[in-house]
């Protein structure tokens, strides 16, 4: 056994027996240019609003986000999203959240599905009051529909707030 084959025993042993981060893991999965997009992606952007913003074209987009589905074995968008919030990729997801308790809990009753008036019911608000923290949801975390919110949400607050 010479030096070189030594050396790559002894590196495939160390790697064995450490665990990758949650970086290393996105590192070795995705490019640099796909995690920006998978980034605009979990931001709510289009196609070709992540064109313009990273000054690429809408065909390298998607080309990118096929690339990553492909690669994860996923199907679409909303997945490839939803997988890299839950594994922690993204950095909002890394990020402390930016909103308040009182947000946190009417964020997870959205998005167990419930209406206005019946989170108003549940929290004992009135339901203008929850309308209010639907809208500062949206506008704290740059979004402008529920729709959007539902793929943006990460999985840490829908654990974190459920009543």
């Amino acid at each position: 056994m010479d030096i070189s084959e030594i050396a790559l025993a002894n590196s495939e042993c160390h790697l064995d027996a450490e665990h990758p981060t949650a970086d290393e893991v996105i590192a070795s999965a995705l490019t640099a240019r796909e995690i920006d997009v998978l980034e605009a992606m979990a931001k709510g952007l289009g196609c070709k609003d992540i064109a313009h913003t990273l000054g690429i074209s809408e065909h390298t987009v998607r080309k990118h986000r096929s690339n990553m589905c492909t690669r994860l074995g996923l199907r679409n968008a909303v997945e490839l999203v939803t997988h890299a919030r839950r594994q922690g990729w993204l950095s909002a997801a890394r990020s402390p959240f930016p909103l308040s308790p009182r947000e946190q809990e009417v964020l997870a009753h959205v998005l167990a599905g419930h209406t206005s008036k019946e989170i108003a019911r549940s929290l004992y608000l009135s339901d203008l009051t929850v309308r209010k923290h639907r809208e500062n949801i949206l506008r704290k975390l740059g979004l402008t529909s529920t729709a959007q919110l539902q793929t943006f949400a990460p999985t840490a607050t829908l654990n974190g707030g459920d009543t």
